[in-house]
């Protein structure tokens, strides 16, 4: 877990939430929208405004090489700069981050590193009843434990939008990106139907202590819904969406079809549930990945489904999640089923202390399926957060991750990691409010 950037960044950075679309109308869409940016831009409750953050981390893992067997234990120090703006206005809505960072003593063939993250959203309101939507994610980076999606004052992504990330890798260079765009009109006061695209990369450098390559993965995505709102607390919707997954220098990939069916409840006043499911058909093409000489072309039907519930009280919030979709193997395997459950907890424990909790599971199944071509994933961890005053902070996380299985002959290794980080952070107004 990283250090959260602003005065409070005990709100989990990265959490998967209850998603929407169409902001003009905020009529929700399970499938193509995301939860807000749970960092200091959402914490301070201003919606124009430029941050300036520095900060220095002191990491120690037992398993830096991510072997089964042979684990080397070793410390690395990372230091990190952000700069972030975000401002509203009557018909336009944007945001801007980007993190430089430097890792040294790495204990990894690539030695010291340079890293970058990168994140933009801009939504505009053309007329009274459109609305367009534009992203862009970026990272760079040698840190496994790093998902795409988390620069500061960026939305997370939707279940069903960001590539795999889940498997923890060894400590190669990665580069992701996620680019999206969308689209909504709304007919009535309580219909909306939207369309949307995007285009997803992930490739990994080439790691020495490993014989095998690993897959670097492509997907195109796009969808079309419409929702309507029953009521002042139920919303429920109907999607089509098609995804196109393929893998450089291999011959698979697959397309999938889904008509998924959304619901989403107000609970209360500060919780919700959003549930989704329906039918998803793949085509996988191609050679299976681990044995090559063995011809895989199969079609078959399977669910697609998901749920999030989501509450936040003065103190407190609570996530917790569930999906099953088709996705990319994560850089070890090709075509998977993934199922994939997480739950998240943070709380303001007093003045100047906060605590969070985290907790993931989750399972890939190549396709087509084989007898060992599974790779399970737990991972737990908690922080604990002080304001030291002088818009200074300090904060001491541990994580823990569990693997098991194989894809293309690796055998994961687990990690017990403890991070301490001192954060540095200037936040002034930006423009009007």
């Amino acid at each position: 877990m990283k250090a959260r950037l602003g005065r409070r960044g005990w709100l989990l950075a990265g959490c998967l939430g209850l998603v929407t679309a169409g902001w003009s109308q905020g009529v929700p869409s399970a499938m193509t929208g995301e939860m807000p940016a749970a960092d200091f831009a959402s914490a301070s409750k201003q919606t124009n405004l430029a941050v300036i953050s520095f900060s220095s981390s002191s990491v120690f893992d037992d398993n830096f090489s991510n072997s089964a067997s042979g684990h080397e234990s070793g410390g690395q120090q990372s230091l990190n700069a952000t700069f972030g703006f975000q401002q509203t206005r009557r018909n336009l809505r944007w945001n801007l981050s980007y993190r430089p960072g430097l890792v040294v003593g790495a204990h990894s063939w690539l030695g010291n590193q340079f890293s970058q993250v990168l994140g933009t959203t801009s939504e505009v309101q053309p007329a009274t009843r459109w609305s367009l939507k534009l992203r862009q994610d970026y990272s760079r980076t040698t840190d496994p434990f790093e998902r795409l999606g988390e620069a500061p004052l960026q939305p997370g992504l939707s279940p069903l939008e960001r590539p795999n990330d889940l498997p923890l890798l060894p400590q190669l260079r990665r580069t992701a990106s996620f680019t999206g765009a969308g689209v909504s009109y709304r007919f009535s006061r309580h219909l909306t139907a939207g369309l949307n695209g995007s285009y997803a990369l992930q490739n990994y450098s080439d790691y020495a202590g490993w014989t095998g390559a690993l897959i670097n993965n492509r997907t195109a995505t796009g969808n079309t819904y419409i929702s309507q709102q029953v009521s002042r607390t139920y919303i429920t919707g109907v999607e089509y969406r098609v995804r196109s997954l393929t893998f450089p220098g291999y011959e698979t990939g697959a397309r999938t079809h889904s008509i998924l069916s959304f619901h989403q409840f107000a609970v209360s006043a500060n919780s919700s549930v959003v549930v989704y499911g329906g039918p998803e058909f793949a085509r996988t093409r191609g050679p299976m990945l681990i044995a090559r000489s063995t011809p895989a072309v199969s079609a078959s039907w399977s669910p697609a489904a998901g749920a999030i519930y989501t509450w936040s009280g003065m103190h407190n919030r609570l996530q917790a999640g569930y999906s099953r979709q088709i996705s990319d193997g994560g850089g070890l395997q090709g075509v998977v089923r993934l199922n994939a459950g997480w739950l998240r907890l943070a709380r303001q424990m007093g003045r100047g202390w906060a605590a969070d909790l985290s907790s993931e599971l989750a399972q890939q199944t190549t396709l087509p399926g084989r007898t060992g071509e599974r790779l399970r994933l737990l991972g737990a961890g908690a922080g604990f957060r002080r304001e030291l005053g002088g818009n200074t902070a300090l904060r001491l996380s541990y994580d823990r991750m569990y693997q098991t299985g194989n894809a293309l002959g690796y055998r994961p290794g687990n990690h017990n990691r403890v991070m301490l980080s001192v954060e540095q952070s200037f936040t002034r107004p930006l423009g009007r409010r």
